[in-house]
């Protein structure tokens, strides 16, 4: 087992880079017989249908070899979706579905996972089931996700949502400063403006939010 060292260094979809190996490809744990995924070992107590989901939609996908990241995330999402958990929660599983395929060179299944991430953020916005404090984050997400899937225009119509907003909230400024950015300039990654913005102590920054949402206690490899 291997702490987390960070690089500083922050994808404007919010995935931190750590130096070396990148804790996100090892949170999830992957059965290579069934496919059972989750962020512990052993499997975690599941309804008699989601292991029958499991077995029949889950297993079948399965290839020889060891299973690469992002596909234990995508089946991860897969298991949360059919145990009926919130799309807030899914969403954030897929985008670091896509996020590990970007690291693998998969960008085919990059935008495969951006779109599914993508629609169960719209949602969950549409459902209300995204907390105020997570309003400016997963706002700014939903027109990021557009812009790095090729939606110019949707793209845009989610960032000035975050313009618009006028909720207090301590990540407001931060949010305002990147959508700017990237309206104007867009970006893959966050600059050393918003990189000191980011880094700031806090309880509950983008990325600790994220592994709230998924069940992360510590990430470690």
């Amino acid at each position: 087992m291997h702490s987390t060292i960070w690089s500083g260094r922050i994808s404007t979809d919010l995935l931190r880079f750590s130096m070396g190996r990148m804790p996100v490809n090892y949170v999830v744990h992957t059965c290579p017989r069934c496919g059972w995924s989750g962020q512990e070992e052993r499997p975690d107590p599941a309804s008699p249908e989601v292991r029958r989901f499991v077995r029949e939609y889950i297993t079948p996908m399965l290839e020889k070899g060891d299973v690469p990241p992002w596909r234990k995330w995508e089946y991860y999402a897969l298991i949360k979706e059919a145990a009926g958990a919130a799309d807030l929660e899914i969403g954030s599983a897929f985008l670091i579905a896509a996020q590990c395929a970007r690291l693998g060179e998969k960008y085919e299944r990059e935008r495969q996972y951006r779109l599914r991430s993508v629609d169960h953020y719209l949602k969950a916005m549409e459902e209300g089931g995204v907390p105020e404090d997570s309003l400016y984050q997963t706002t700014y997400l939903i027109g990021e996700l557009f812009r790095r899937i090729g939606d110019t225009w949707k793209s845009r119509h989610w960032f000035k949502k975050v313009l618009d907003m006028d909720i207090e909230h301590e990540r407001r400024e931060f949010f305002v400063k990147l959508t700017r950015q990237q309206m104007t300039e867009p970006r893959n990654f966050i600059d050393e403006e918003h990189e000191r913005e980011s880094r700031r102590p806090e309880k509950r920054g983008p990325l600790s939010r994220l592994k709230k949402l998924l069940g992360v206690r510590e990430v470690r490899y």
